[in-house]
């Protein structure tokens, strides 16, 4: 999973929020607006190579993806392998923990690290990932 977003990332390269804290372009200052600007040095001095490359690697975001996949995933399991007594349980529990993805996925677009549709983004490709292993899961099962 962490392979196909990592690739995504290197492909869009898109900025993100936090992009011109992080990188102080020398381009903003002379800067016109709604003009497109393709050449510009970064000048913060501050920062590492490595902060700078992760300020242009938003879409999509794989924190959303892995909150949204675990989530899912363990709702899905809790649906599958256990049987309570009160019929109330296991779709409160479910409730609960897709709540805290949903929340953890919500707050990479609070804290400026993600736009809205990165976070959208990879929430989709989580909710593919779970599909799909839950699917080989209950092949598995039907092949045995």
């Amino acid at each position: 999973m962490h392979a196909f977003v990592f690739v995504a990332k290197m492909l869009t390269g898109r900025h993100r929020p936090i992009f011109f804290e992080v990188c102080k372009p020398d381009a903003i200052e002379n800067c016109i607006p709604g003009t497109f600007v393709q050449d510009f040095v970064c000048t913060n001095n501050n920062e590492s190579k490595r902060n700078l490359q992760e300020a242009s690697q938003s879409f999509f975001s794989s924190h959303a993806s892995f909150f949204i996949y675990s989530s899912t995933f363990l709702a899905f399991y809790l649906q599958k392998r256990f049987k309570p007594s009160h019929s109330f349980v296991i779709p409160f529990c479910q409730m609960i923990i897709l709540l805290i993805g949903f929340f953890g996925a919500v707050s990479r677009i609070l804290d400026h690290h993600h736009h809205p549709t990165d976070v959208i983004a990879g929430g989709i490709f989580g909710v593919l990932m779970t599909i799909h292993a839950v699917s080989c899961e209950i092949s598995q099962f039907q092949l045995k």
